[in-house]
């Protein structure tokens, strides 16, 4: 019987990449609980102090506006030095591989063991990633530092605008209740309701 070979490569499924998009919930989660926590306060403060619908409007808006920006800022910046540090990880990894195989090969074959293969299973296996040099790196680099190769790629600016569309968004409701014409008073408990059901809200989703 003939075998079928296909090519080597690091194998990939619909299920990691929907993982990979459900765990954008923490840009989501952090960025709209800051916001509306934040935004309260701020008018709430305001509001107690001035009095004046206009002051607590452009307060509000300046808040949400330049927390916004903050935030998806700071997340750009985060993540690229968090992906910057894992690149800079898997090319150390990289260049022990070349520089030092055997002290590779023999650390590969101790993990291998500590997983429960015999010596011989270890063996036949490491001899086998060794003629693939992507896929035992990324074994390897798994084994060692507990990272996926494809964490060194970008994921684009999808996190950014996700940490500030939803400071944004969470930002909003504790402005919206001033811009109708209700008394200041009942507007600023207003405000405080829909912040709780917004928080009971997040923690539920």
């Amino acid at each position: 019987m003939k075998e079928h070979h296909t090519s080597a490569r690091i194998p990939d499924t619909s299920a990691r990449r929907q993982l990979s998009r459900q765990r954008g919930i923490r840009e989501i989660v952090f960025g709209a609980q800051d916001g509306l926590l934040t935004t309260l306060g701020i008018v709430t403060g305001v509001g107690s102090a001035e009095n004046e619908r206009a002051a607590i409007l452009i307060t509000g808006g300046l808040a949400l506006l330049v927390g916004a920006l903050s935030m998806g800022v700071g997340e750009y910046l985060g993540e690229k030095s968090a992906r910057e540090v894992v690149v800079s990880t898997i090319e150390v990894e990289r260049r022990e591989m070349i520089e030092t195989p055997d002290e590779e090969f023999a650390e590969q074959l101790a993990y291998y063991r500590l997983k429960g293969f015999t010596d011989d299973e270890a063996l036949t296996i490491v001899n086998r990633l060794t003629k693939n040099p992507e896929i035992w790196l990324h074994e390897m680099v798994r084994d060692e530092f507990g990272i996926d190769l494809r964490e060194a790629e970008s994921s684009g600016l999808r996190a950014t605008f996700a940490m500030a569309g939803s400071f944004a968004l969470g930002g909003a409701l504790p402005v919206l209740p001033y811009v109708f014409p209700l008394p200041l008073g009942i507007a600023m408990w207003v405000a405080l309701l829909l912040a709780v059901v917004a928080l009971f809200s997040i923690g539920v989703f």
